[in-house]
């Protein structure tokens, strides 16, 4: 059985460019490493160096890998534990805010730019869908926003929640009721978070279709 590592790690390899090159030709040609993710750079070209970084998904793979590459005399191999983080969360907590009909959308690094007159959703970028930034979710709010000049809502269903985006919004201009549901766990443990950073009273729960109790217990829906 291939178990994951403890810890994530990175296994790199430095030395000469023929020695590298034979150590990568040696990580193909393994039937055990062909799932492996490795990539071999020129580190320095003046000395003539040459680096190998090995990212193992197992504890199988990274023996193998360590035990291959120290088989190659010129090479120095050390292994590196790689820091927990959330790159997605990283990669979009840049995103600028989103302005969608009276709704504005924002991360923590736009604390202090909303419209006074705006209704406010701070939502963090991370791994649930939504975030104002597709089509979909600001097209929604939008619609939403058009409904909402038009007639009240008093209870709303938000069926693949996501990030919670779309029930808090719901909550947030005077829905009595707002339930979102999504399949996906980590989905609805952020859009929980993201309820309480709102003080939205929306409810959310992992459910699939729509007789889920939660669903159901509050239903008819407008």
């Amino acid at each position: 059985m291939n178990r994951p590592p403890a810890k994530a790690v990175q296994i790199v390899a430095r030395g000469p460019r023929a020695e590298a090159w034979a150590a990568s030709e040696a990580i193909d040609a393994d039937p055990r490493l062909r799932a492996a993710t490795y990539s071999i750079i020129e580190e320095d070209e003046a000395a003539g160096a040459w680096r190998i970084d090995a990212f193992p998904t197992s504890e199988a793979q990274a023996e193998r890998l360590r035990a291959l590459l120290a088989g190659v005399p010129a090479l120095s191999v050390v292994t590196q534990a790689l820091a927990d983080a959330d790159w997605l969360a990283m990669a979009l907590s840049g995103l600028p805010p989103v302005r969608a009909g009276r709704f504005f959308v924002f991360g923590a690094h736009d604390l202090g730019r909303a419209p006074q007159n705006a209704v406010k959703l701070r939502i963090e970028a991370g791994a649930a869908f939504g975030t104002g930034h597709h089509a979909t979710t600001v097209g929604c709010l939008i619609a939403y926003d058009a409904l909402l000049r038009r007639e009240r809502f008093h209870r709303v269903l938000d069926v693949g929640t996501g990030t919670g985006i779309l029930a808090i919004a719901a909550d947030r201009t005077g829905s009595g009721v707002a339930v979102g549901t999504d399949i996906d766990g980590v989905s609805v443990r952020v859009a929980r978070e993201n309820a309480k950073v709102n003080r939205a009273r929306a409810r959310f729960a992992v459910a699939a279709g729509l007789a889920h109790p939660a669903v159901r217990g509050a239903a008819p829906y407008d």
